[in-house]
């Protein structure tokens, strides 16, 4: 790989590292979110499945990636 490659290449990992920290984030304070803003108990399955669809982008992205450096 070329040293543009290389940085092109670290750089989307650290974007699939920030979403997969978003994700965790948004999945731990789900519940609080809700209290806090008295959303309905369904908007606390909607952050959740949000933080779901999160973390299975960043796993196929990361395979991608995986595929890529290969």
């Amino acid at each position: 790989m070329t040293p543009e490659e290389e940085k092109a290449f670290a750089r989307a990992g650290r974007r699939i590292a920030l979403l997969i920290a978003a994700a965790g984030v948004l999945a731990v304070l789900a519940p609080w979110l809700v209290v806090k803003l008295g959303l309905e108990a369904r908007y606390e399955l909607f952050f959740y499945l949000v933080a779901m669809a999160c973390f299975v982008f960043a796993m196929v992205n990361l395979a991608a990636m995986w595929r890529r450096r290969k």
